[in-house]
Protein backbone atom coordinates (compact mmCIF):
# COMPACT_ATOMS: atom_id res chain seq x y z
CA UNK A 1 0.00 0.00 0.00
CA UNK A 2 1.20 3.88 -0.49
CA UNK A 3 3.17 5.27 1.74
CA UNK A 4 0.91 7.37 4.56
CA UNK A 5 3.27 10.01 3.69
CA UNK A 6 2.50 9.98 -0.26
CA UNK A 7 -0.91 9.88 0.14
CA UNK A 8 -1.43 12.83 1.73
CA UNK A 9 1.01 14.40 -0.94
CA UNK A 10 -1.76 13.27 -3.59
CA UNK A 11 -4.42 14.48 -1.95
CA UNK A 12 -3.12 17.89 -0.92
CA UNK A 13 -2.39 17.57 -5.00
CA UNK A 14 -5.79 16.89 -5.46
CA UNK A 15 -6.98 19.76 -2.95
CA UNK A 16 -4.82 22.06 -4.69
CA UNK A 17 -5.85 21.21 -8.20
CA UNK A 18 -9.65 21.45 -7.46
CA UNK A 19 -9.23 25.25 -5.95
CA UNK A 20 -7.11 26.32 -8.51
CA UNK A 21 -9.48 24.97 -10.75
CA UNK A 22 -12.44 26.64 -9.04
CA UNK A 23 -10.42 30.15 -9.11
CA UNK A 24 -9.14 29.92 -12.75
CA UNK A 25 -12.83 29.40 -13.68
CA UNK A 26 -14.01 31.84 -12.37
CA UNK A 27 -11.81 34.58 -13.11
CA UNK A 28 -11.97 33.42 -16.81
CA UNK A 29 -16.20 34.28 -16.30
CA UNK A 30 -16.04 37.23 -14.49
CA UNK A 31 -13.74 38.61 -17.20
CA UNK A 32 -15.92 37.61 -20.23
CA UNK A 33 -13.62 35.02 -21.49
CA UNK A 34 -16.01 31.95 -21.19
CA UNK A 35 -19.96 32.12 -22.49
CA UNK A 36 -22.07 32.16 -20.15
CA UNK A 37 -24.69 29.72 -20.58
CA UNK A 38 -21.58 27.28 -20.86
CA UNK A 39 -21.38 24.23 -23.04
CA UNK A 40 -21.46 21.08 -20.89
CA UNK A 41 -22.35 17.99 -23.21
CA UNK A 42 -21.51 17.51 -26.98
CA UNK A 43 -23.30 15.34 -29.86
CA UNK A 44 -21.67 12.64 -31.79
CA UNK A 45 -20.40 15.17 -34.33
CA UNK A 46 -18.29 17.27 -31.74
CA UNK A 47 -20.96 20.10 -32.07
CA UNK A 48 -22.45 21.39 -28.72
CA UNK A 49 -26.05 20.19 -27.30
CA UNK A 50 -26.13 20.94 -23.72
CA UNK A 51 -25.71 24.38 -21.47
CA UNK A 52 -26.00 25.02 -18.12
CA UNK A 53 -25.40 28.58 -15.93
CA UNK A 54 -21.49 29.02 -15.97
CA UNK A 55 -21.73 30.20 -11.92
CA UNK A 56 -23.93 27.27 -11.30
CA UNK A 57 -21.75 24.70 -13.58
CA UNK A 58 -18.04 26.13 -11.80
CA UNK A 59 -20.01 24.88 -8.54
CA UNK A 60 -21.11 21.87 -9.40
CA UNK A 61 -17.74 20.53 -10.85
CA UNK A 62 -16.24 22.09 -7.28
CA UNK A 63 -18.49 19.64 -5.60
CA UNK A 64 -17.72 16.68 -7.63
CA UNK A 65 -14.06 17.11 -7.42
CA UNK A 66 -14.41 17.69 -2.89
CA UNK A 67 -16.73 14.55 -2.99
CA UNK A 68 -13.95 12.62 -5.16
CA UNK A 69 -11.70 13.75 -2.75
CA UNK A 70 -13.26 13.06 0.73
CA UNK A 71 -13.41 9.55 -0.61
CA UNK A 72 -9.78 9.40 -1.53
CA UNK A 73 -9.49 10.52 1.99
CA UNK A 74 -11.56 7.93 3.30
CA UNK A 75 -9.68 5.26 1.19
CA UNK A 76 -6.45 6.25 2.46
CA UNK A 77 -7.07 5.83 5.52
CA UNK A 78 -10.10 4.58 6.72
CA UNK A 79 -10.16 1.20 4.77
CA UNK A 80 -8.47 -1.06 7.48
CA UNK A 81 -8.35 -3.71 4.70
CA UNK A 82 -4.42 -3.60 3.57
CA UNK A 83 -4.84 -5.10 0.01
CA UNK A 84 -8.39 -3.56 -0.50
CA UNK A 85 -7.21 0.33 0.33
CA UNK A 86 -4.90 0.77 -2.40
CA UNK A 87 -6.97 -0.56 -4.89
CA UNK A 88 -9.45 1.70 -4.00
CA UNK A 89 -7.23 4.67 -3.50
CA UNK A 90 -5.95 4.36 -7.23
CA UNK A 91 -9.47 3.59 -8.24
CA UNK A 92 -11.02 6.92 -7.54
CA UNK A 93 -6.90 8.68 -8.02
CA UNK A 94 -7.78 7.70 -11.79
CA UNK A 95 -11.30 9.21 -11.54
CA UNK A 96 -10.19 12.22 -10.31
CA UNK A 97 -7.45 12.73 -12.96
CA UNK A 98 -10.12 11.43 -15.42
CA UNK A 99 -12.71 14.13 -14.75
CA UNK A 100 -10.32 16.99 -14.26
CA UNK A 101 -8.95 15.81 -17.93
CA UNK A 102 -12.47 16.34 -19.10
CA UNK A 103 -13.43 19.27 -17.49
CA UNK A 104 -10.55 21.29 -18.34
CA UNK A 105 -10.72 20.53 -21.66
CA UNK A 106 -13.86 21.19 -22.55
CA UNK A 107 -13.57 24.54 -20.72
CA UNK A 108 -10.52 25.86 -22.64
CA UNK A 109 -11.86 25.10 -26.31
CA UNK A 110 -14.58 27.42 -25.01
CA UNK A 111 -12.29 30.33 -24.33
CA UNK A 112 -12.87 33.23 -26.09
CA UNK A 113 -15.55 31.50 -28.28
CA UNK A 114 -19.29 31.51 -28.68
CA UNK A 115 -21.29 28.48 -27.23
CA UNK A 116 -21.79 27.13 -31.42
CA UNK A 117 -17.84 28.13 -31.55
CA UNK A 118 -16.78 25.45 -28.95
CA UNK A 119 -16.47 22.18 -30.71
CA UNK A 120 -14.94 18.97 -29.31
CA UNK A 121 -12.42 18.05 -32.03
CA UNK A 122 -12.20 14.20 -32.77
CA UNK A 123 -8.60 13.86 -31.87
CA UNK A 124 -9.32 15.46 -28.13
CA UNK A 125 -12.38 12.72 -27.84
CA UNK A 126 -10.06 10.07 -28.33
CA UNK A 127 -7.15 11.69 -25.93
CA UNK A 128 -9.69 11.63 -23.62
CA UNK A 129 -11.11 7.68 -24.35
CA UNK A 130 -6.92 6.91 -24.11
CA UNK A 131 -6.99 7.52 -20.56
CA UNK A 132 -9.51 4.40 -19.65
CA UNK A 133 -8.21 2.24 -22.56
CA UNK A 134 -5.41 2.36 -21.07
CA UNK A 135 -5.71 1.52 -17.44
CA UNK A 136 -8.03 -1.17 -18.68
CA UNK A 137 -5.02 -2.35 -20.54
CA UNK A 138 -2.76 -2.50 -17.53
CA UNK A 139 -5.37 -4.14 -15.61
CA UNK A 140 -5.41 -6.82 -17.83
CA UNK A 141 -1.55 -7.51 -17.91
CA UNK A 142 -0.38 -10.45 -16.96
CA UNK A 143 0.74 -10.63 -13.14
CA UNK A 144 4.88 -11.01 -13.44
CA UNK A 145 5.66 -12.02 -9.60
CA UNK A 146 9.94 -11.83 -8.76
CA UNK A 147 11.60 -12.89 -5.64
CA UNK A 148 13.91 -9.85 -4.56
CA UNK A 149 14.07 -8.55 -1.04
CA UNK A 150 10.55 -8.91 -0.60
CA UNK A 151 7.78 -10.67 -3.15
CA UNK A 152 7.04 -8.12 -5.81
CA UNK A 153 3.95 -8.56 -8.86
CA UNK A 154 4.33 -6.26 -11.55
CA UNK A 155 2.08 -5.73 -14.24
CA UNK A 156 2.91 -4.39 -17.22
CA UNK A 157 6.24 -3.42 -15.92
CA UNK A 158 4.58 -1.27 -13.06
CA UNK A 159 5.38 -3.06 -9.48
CA UNK A 160 1.24 -3.39 -8.24
CA UNK A 161 2.27 -4.92 -4.84
CA UNK A 162 5.09 -5.86 -2.44
CA UNK A 163 4.74 -8.36 1.03
CA UNK A 164 7.55 -8.97 2.74
CA UNK A 165 7.77 -12.94 3.42
CA UNK A 166 6.97 -13.02 6.54
CA UNK A 167 3.59 -11.94 6.11
CA UNK A 168 3.24 -15.24 4.06
CA UNK A 169 1.68 -18.09 5.10
CA UNK A 170 0.82 -20.53 2.88
CA UNK A 171 0.23 -21.34 -1.10
CA UNK A 172 -1.62 -23.55 -3.12
CA UNK A 173 -3.43 -24.01 -6.48
CA UNK A 174 -6.70 -22.84 -7.09
CA UNK A 175 -8.77 -22.59 -10.77
CA UNK A 176 -9.33 -19.21 -11.46
CA UNK A 177 -12.70 -17.53 -12.49
CA UNK A 178 -14.14 -14.24 -13.28
CA UNK A 179 -17.24 -14.40 -11.59
CA UNK A 180 -15.45 -15.48 -8.08
CA UNK A 181 -13.93 -11.73 -8.33
CA UNK A 182 -16.38 -9.82 -10.27
CA UNK A 183 -14.68 -10.04 -13.55
CA UNK A 184 -11.53 -9.82 -14.91
CA UNK A 185 -8.42 -7.41 -14.36
CA UNK A 186 -7.47 -6.67 -11.24
CA UNK A 187 -9.99 -7.22 -8.73
CA UNK A 188 -11.15 -7.64 -4.96
CA UNK A 189 -13.13 -10.63 -3.76
CA UNK A 190 -13.51 -13.11 -0.70
CA UNK A 191 -10.77 -10.84 0.77
CA UNK A 192 -8.76 -11.68 -2.24
CA UNK A 193 -6.82 -9.81 -4.33
CA UNK A 194 -6.95 -11.22 -7.91
CA UNK A 195 -4.71 -10.60 -10.81
CA UNK A 196 -6.62 -12.38 -13.45
CA UNK A 197 -6.07 -11.49 -16.70
CA UNK A 198 -7.95 -14.54 -18.16
CA UNK A 199 -9.73 -17.28 -16.62
CA UNK A 200 -7.96 -20.39 -15.60
CA UNK A 201 -4.87 -22.21 -13.36
CA UNK A 202 -3.64 -19.43 -10.46
CA UNK A 203 -2.01 -19.94 -7.09
CA UNK A 204 -3.81 -18.52 -3.71
CA UNK A 205 -0.84 -17.04 -1.12
CA UNK A 206 -2.90 -16.67 2.21
CA UNK A 207 -1.18 -13.89 4.33
CA UNK A 208 -0.70 -13.22 7.90
CA UNK A 209 -3.02 -10.44 8.14
CA UNK A 210 -6.06 -11.73 6.91
CA UNK A 211 -5.97 -11.40 3.46
CA UNK A 212 -5.15 -13.34 0.13
CA UNK A 213 -3.44 -12.63 -2.98
CA UNK A 214 -4.56 -14.59 -6.48
CA UNK A 215 -1.99 -14.76 -9.47
CA UNK A 216 -3.16 -15.98 -12.38
CA UNK A 217 -0.24 -18.49 -13.79
CA UNK A 218 0.31 -21.00 -16.32
CA UNK A 219 3.06 -22.84 -14.04
CA UNK A 220 1.12 -22.33 -11.11
CA UNK A 221 3.95 -25.12 -9.58
CA UNK A 222 6.80 -23.94 -10.27
CA UNK A 223 5.33 -20.85 -8.94
CA UNK A 224 4.24 -22.48 -5.79
CA UNK A 225 7.31 -24.27 -5.42
CA UNK A 226 9.58 -20.75 -5.12
CA UNK A 227 6.51 -19.48 -2.80
CA UNK A 228 7.43 -22.18 -0.51
CA UNK A 229 11.25 -22.34 -0.46
CA UNK A 230 11.04 -18.50 0.59
CA UNK A 231 8.28 -19.00 3.10
CA UNK A 232 9.90 -22.12 4.25
CA UNK A 233 8.00 -25.16 4.14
Amino acid sequence: MPRASFRAIVLSVGFALAILHYFVFQALVTSGQLPDPIAIHWGFGGNPDGFSDATSYGLGITIVYFVLLALLAYFAFGVRRRLLSPLLFGTVAFLFVFLYAIFSITIVIQIGRTQSEAVLEPWLLFGLLALPLGLAGLALGNPNVTFGDKLQIRVRGLSVLQLDYSELVAAREISMRARDFGGLGIRYGNKTLAFIPKPGPGVLIETSFGESVAIRSNQPENLIAALDAKIGK
